[in-house]
C-alpha cells in the first residue's frame, strides 16, 4: 500500500501549506487511533499517531488504508479521519471564550488533500461561521451548521467520478469555488468535479460516502512504509444466523496442538484447541489450504466424549495465508455449510449462515514445542483472518500484539479492529493470561473490551476471550504463535477472528 506524505504531493499540496499559519498553543488532542497513521509536523518531522498526543497548526495527518483517527479540537470540535486520508491543520486558534462572542483571532482552518472525514463543528465555527473552512483541491467547504461528511476522490470513486462529495447530517454547508456556490441542508449531497466546475446536487453522494472510501487512493501496493502485516480480502457473508450444534463444545485435546476454531462451533468461553495427533486430523491440499481438521469434543447432554472431524464442506475457504518462518496457516470458512462427523458415526451439516468459522493452525506433524521457563519474547503480526460478526459483516483487523513472560508464565495481548458496517471500532487488551507450559498454550479473558461508535465518539464496554498456542522446537526455541479471539458487546453482537505471529527472537534454545 502506498501513502504519500505532504512533501511528495506536488504543487497542489505545496500551495496549501504555504499560507500563513499561527504556530501556537495546542490545537487539539488525538482521541482515538485505529490502524496506521502519521503526523508530519510543521518542521517536517514524521511521528506515529498515538492516542492522547497533541497537535498544532501546521500539522499534517496521514492515515493508511486501514487507518482511522479521531481528533478533538480545543474548541470542542470533532474530526474523524477516514482511511487513506491526508488532512492539514492549516490554522487553528481559540481564545476559549464562553461568552458566545467571537475573538477576532479565532480560526478553524483546515485542508483536505485526499480521502475523507466527518466534522462536528466546535465553538469557533458556531460563534463565527466565517472563522471555519476546509479547503480541498476543487472547492472550499464553509458551514452554516454543525455536522457533515466529506470525501475527495483522487482516483475514481463509485460511480467512477473523481472529485469532492459532501453530505450534511445537521445544519447547512456551503461549497464554493470560482465557478459557483451551493448550499446543502440536512440529507442533501453535493458534488464538485474540479475547480472549474460549479458545485451541484449529487444523487451519487450517499453511495460514495457510505462506501468507506474503498477507492480513494492511488495505487498503494508498493510503498513499504505503509505495508501492514494483515490479510485483507474481505468478502461479504450472506445467509441466516447460525446456532451451535446442540450439546457439543470443542474441548481441549491431549497434545500436538496445531489449531483453533473460532465461530459457530464455539461460544466466547469455549473455543479450544484442535490436535494434530499423528497428522491425520489435519488435512490440507497441495496448495496448503485447510479442508478438514479434527479434535476431541464432548457431548454435554450424554456426558460422553468423541473425536469430531470438521470439514469445509460446501463453504468457501477465505482469508487463507501461511507464514514460512513458523509454518503457521490461517483462514476462514464462510458462505455455506460445514461437515461435522463425530467419531461415533453420527454426522451433520451445519449451515454457517451469517457466521464465519475462523481457524489458525501450526505446522502439521510437528510435536508440541518445549517452552523456556525464563526470559521474555515479543511477537510480530504476520497474518490474520478478517474479523466477522454474527450479522455477516466483515471488518478489518487494524493491529494485534502478543508478548510472553516465561518467568511469570503469562502472556499479554491486544486486538484493534474496525467493523465499518456498524461504524464501530473494537479494542481489546489482556494482561497476565495464564500460559500452560505442558502443551504450549494460553487462554483467558480480555481485561478490557471497548467499542467506539465512530459517528459520535461514544464508547461502550464489552467482554471477550482469547485462546492460543506457540510453535517451536524441543530445545526451547519459540518460532511463532497463533490465537483466536471472540468479543461481545453485551447487546447481542459478537465478533470473532484469528491472528498469527512470528517471534521477534526466542529467549531459549541452543
Amino acid at each position: 500500500m502506498k501513502m504519500q506524505c505532504a512533501v511528495t504531493k506536488g504543487l497542489l499540496l505545496t500551495a496549501m501549506l504555504m499560507m500563513p499559519m499561527i504556530v501556537s498553543a495546542e490545537a487539539g488532542k488525538v482521541m482515538f487511533v485505529f490502524g496506521q497513521a502519521w503526523l508530519d509536523d510543521a518542521g517536517g518531522t514524521r511521528h506515529e499517531v498515538v492516542k492522547g498526543m497533541s497537535f498544532e497548526s501546521g500539522d499534517h495527518f496521514s492515515t493508511a488504508a486501514n487507518g482511522r483517527v479521531q481528533l478533538l479540537m480545543a474548541d470542542g470540535g470533532l474530526i474523524a479521519l477516514r482511511p487513506s486520508t491526508e488532512f492539514v491543520i492549516e490554522e487553528f486558534s481559540y481564545a476559549g471564550s464562553d461568552t458566545g462572542t467571537s475573538d477576532s483571532q479565532d480560526r478553524s482552518f483546515f485542508s483536505l488533500v485526499k480521502g475523507g472525514f466527518r466534522s462536528i463543528t466546535g465553538a469557533v465555527g458556531k460563534k463565527d461561521k466565517s472563522a471555519y473552512r476546509v479547503r480541498t483541491p476543487v472547492a472550499t467547504i464553509g458551514i452554516r451548521g454543525t455536522d457533515y461528511d466529506a470525501v475527495f476522490c483522487e482516483a475514481a470513486c463509485e460511480p467512477d467520478n473523481t472529485g469532492l462529495y459532501v453530505g450534511v447530517t445537521e445544519g447547512m454547508v456551503v461549497l464554493t469555488n470560482a465557478a459557483g456556490s451551493l448550499e446543502l441542508g440536512p440529507g442533501q449531497y453535493g458534488y464538485v468535479a474540479d475547480e472549474d466546475s460549479a458545485p451541484e446536487i449529487s444523487a451519487d453522494g450517499v453511495d460514495v460516502l457510505a462506501a468507506g472510501m474503498a477507492s480513494l487512493g492511488e495505487n498503494e501496493e508498493d510503498d513499504a512504509e505503509v505495508q501492514v502485516a494483515v490479510a485483507i480480502t474481505g468478502t461479504d457473508v450472506s445467509g441466516q444466523s447460525a446456532s451451535l450444534i446442540e450439546g457439543i463444545e470443542v474441548q481441549a485435546s491431549q497434545s500436538g496442538l496445531v489449531g483453533f476454531a473460532v465461530g459457530p462451533l464455539a461460544t466466547a468461553g469455549h473455543f479450544k484447541n484442535v490436535t494434530s495427533g499423528t497428522g491425520t486430523s489435519i488435512l490440507m491440499t497441495d496448495a496448503g489450504d485447510l479442508v478438514n481438521f479434527s479434535g476431541a469434543i464432548s457431548n454435554n447432554s450424554q456426558g460422553s466424549s468423541n473425536v469430531a472431524s470438521y470439514g469445509v464442506g460446501s463453504a468457501e475457504n477465505l482469508d487463507r495465508g501461511e507464514d514460512a518462518a513458523s509454518g503457521i496457516r490461517w483462514g476462514r470458512w464462510a458462505n455455506g455449510s460445514i461437515s461435522v462427523l463425530i467419531g461415533n458415526g453420527n454426522s451433520t451439516d451445519q449451515d454457517l449462515g451469517n457466521s464465519s468459522l475462523h481457524w489458525v493452525t501450526g505446522p502439521v506433524d510437528q510435536p508440541t514445542p518445549v517452552l523456556p521457563t525464563t526470559g521474555t519474547a515479543n511477537f510480530t503480526l504476520v497474518g490474520n483472518t478478517n474479523p466477522t460478526d454474527n450479522a455477516g459483516n466483515v471488518g478489518t483487523l487494524g493491529s494485534a500484539s502478543l508478548s510472553a513472560d516465561f518467568d511469570r508464565q503469562t502472556v499479554d495481548a491486544e486486538v484493534s479492529l474496525s467493523m465499518d458496517a456498524n461504524n464501530e471500532i473494537w479494542n481489546a487488551s489482556a494482561t497476565d493470561i495464564a500460559l500452560d507450559n505442558s502443551d504450549a498454550t494460553f487462554g483467558g479473558s480480555f481485561d478490557d473490551v471497548s467499542i467506539t461508535d465512530t459517528t459520535d465518539g461514544s464508547v461502550s464496554q464489552g467482554d471477550g476471550s482469547l485462546s492460543g498456542f506457540f510453535t517451536g522446537d524441543d530445545n526451547g526455541n519459540v518460532t511463532g504463535a497463533g490465537f483466536g479471539y471472540s468479543l461481545e458487546d453485551g447487546m447481542g453482537t459478537s465478533v470473532t477472528g484469528a491472528a498469527a505471529f512470528d517471534a521477534d527472537e526466542s529467549p531459549g534454545g541452543e
